[in-house]
């Protein structure tokens, strides 16, 4: 038989570790999807929520990189551009994606400031 000793803690709330996408920022993670359509939109080359969604949980460049590969989109880009899309192409989306994407989240899911107010303050850490 084996025994564990059990310790608790009854101190004041120390830290709080949370998932931002979808669980504080941005419920349903429609912030990238809202995001890819506009970035592609803005170079000329519409894009659908599906095609948007398909690589969804691969890093944001390489996102990209994979919807630029879609045929469809392909077609699209070289209808728009002249050429099929590449890294640079690839690239030069992503550098539009970012400020987009900070711009989206900005805010909080409603009712997470109420909660956790004013983080990174009063000895609490953002990591």
């Amino acid at each position: 038989m084996s025994l564990q000793a059990a310790h608790r803690y009854f101190g004041p709330l120390k830290a709080v570790v949370l998932d931002w996408a979808g669980t504080t920022v941005d419920h349903g993670c429609m912030a990238p999807v809202a995001t890819f359509v506009q970035a592609f939109a803005e170079t000329g080359v519409p894009i659908t929520v599906e095609e948007a969604r398909a690589p969804m949980g691969m890093a944001k460049w390489h996102h990209i990189q994979a919807i630029t590969r879609d045929e469809s989109v392909a077609r699209r880009w070289r209808e728009v551009h002249g050429k099929r899309p590449d890294d640079f192409d690839v690239d030069a989306l992503y550098q539009r994606f970012l400020p987009l994407q900070v711009k989206t989240v900005e805010h909080g899911i409603a009712g997470f400031d109420q909660t956790f107010p004013q983080p990174g303050r009063g000895g609490s850490q953002d990591r």
